[in-house]
C-alpha cells in the first residue's frame, strides 16, 4: 500500500512539475514575442568562421574569409497579430580573402537585407523566418529592450563567371531598437 502511496504521490508531483514548465514556457514565449515586436535598425552583420569553396576543372579549394557589414542604412520590423516582419534600406557588405598570399576584397550594397515575411518563435530561443515558402532558423543571442542579436548558420551558393562558389559560416546580426 506505501508503495501505492508512493507512485501516486510521485505522478502528482510530475504532474505538477510538468505543467508549470508549460506554462513558464508559453509564459517566456510570450515575454520574448512582446519584447521582438517593434522597429529595429541593423547597427551589425559579421560573418565568422567564413569559408568560401569552390571546385575548377575538377580540383576543389577552400579558403577562409572575413564578411563584415558597414554604411548602415536598413531596418527590420517586427509585427504582431499577425506575426509579420518587413525589412528596408541598404547596407554594404565588404567580403575579403586571401589565395595564395594574393588578398582580395569586394564590396556590395546589399537592398532590403531580409525579404518580407512572417516570423514564429520556438523553444530554445530560436526565431524562424518564412519568405516565400522558405524557412530559415535564427537563434536569439541577446534580447533586451534595445538590444537584438540573431544568429544564423550560412550556407549560400553562388555562380560569379560560371563558377560555382559556396560560403559558409556563422553570421551574426545585431539590431538596435528604434526608439
Amino acid at each position: 500500500m506505501k508503495k501505492n502511496s508512493l507512485f501516486a504521490f510521485a505522478f502528482i508531483i510530475t504532474l505538477f512539475v510538468s505543467c508549470d514548465k508549460e506554462e513558464n514556457s508559453e509564459n517566456d514565449l510570450t515575454e520574448i514575442s512582446a519584447k521582438i515586436v517593434g522597429d529595429w535598425n541593423l547597427v551589425g552583420y559579421d560573418v565568422v568562421d567564413g569559408l568560401i569553396s569552390t571546385s575548377i576543372e575538377g580540383m576543389d579549394f577552400s579558403f577562409p574569409t572575413t564578411i563584415t557589414g558597414k554604411e548602415y542604412d536598413a531596418s527590420l520590423s517586427f509585427s504582431k497579430t499577425p506575426n509579420k516582419y518587413t525589412s528596408s534600406g541598404s547596407f554594404v557588405v565588404l567580403v575579403e580573402f586571401e589565395i595564395q598570399g594574393q588578398s582580395y576584397s569586394q564590396e556590395e550594397t546589399i537592398e532590403d537585407f531580409i525579404a518580407d515575411g512572417e516570423w514564429a518563435l520556438e523553444e530554445g530561443g530560436l526565431l524562424i523566418v518564412i519568405t516565400e515558402g522558405e524557412e530559415a532558423a535564427y537563434t536569439i543571442k541577446t534580447l533586451t529592450d534595445t538590444s537584438f542579436v540573431l544568429e544564423y548558420n550560412l550556407k549560400l551558393n553562388q555562380e560569379i563567371d560560371g563558377v560555382a562558389f559556396t560560403t559558409t559560416g556563422t553570421y551574426t546580426m545585431t539590431l538596435e531598437k528604434n526608439k
